[in-house]
């Protein structure tokens, strides 16, 4: 974690200054830039969750270390894919529909490993040219022998 600083995101371009909670992602010997929590409200659509349908505050996850789990099902495109086709975008981005759940249950898996310039306590890959590094390393490992998990996020 590096800390917390307002940043107006180019690409999302709706004039917004977002508190951006700023961290280091390390993976594959490569290293990215991420933001852990934009300080936003959100709307809980997690049917799991005892929150469903509130309007909540983001927050990071705690420290610690958690699972990341196998990706179950393509998001929404309207959430990321202007990411690729805005200005200041990344044309090259891929696979910006696949997010990878991670293993909290305290908030009934609602925290995603995905690219983006807004969190809402996922672990969230801004640096937009890193998300297709990453999500190569991550969906081409499976760390058990059930292939539920690509690997772990360590929160320090």
């Amino acid at each position: 974690i590096i800390g917390r600083k307002p940043m107006a995101s180019v690409v999302r371009n709706d004039g917004r200054v977002l508190n951006q909670l700023w961290a280091t992602l390390t993976f594959n010997g490569q290293t990215a830039t991420i933001t852990l929590d934009s300080d936003v409200p959100f709307y809980e659509e997690n049917k799991l969750s005892p929150n469903y349908h509130q309007t909540l505050q983001s927050k990071p996850l705690p420290r610690g270390t958690f699972k990341i789990l196998a990706p179950d099902y393509p998001k929404d495109q309207g959430m990321t894919g202007f990411y690729r086709t805005r200005p200041g975008g990344y044309p090259d981005l891929k696979h910006d529909t696949v997010w990878f759940p991670i293993e909290n249950p305290a908030t009934q898996n609602s925290n995603f490993v995905h690219v983006g310039h807004l969190s809402e306590g996922c672990v969230t890959m801004y640096e937009l040219k890193m998300w297709n590094p990453l999500y190569l390393y991550l969906i081409a490992n499976r760390t058990d022998k059930d292939g539920k998990y690509v690997g772990t996020v360590t929160i320090e």
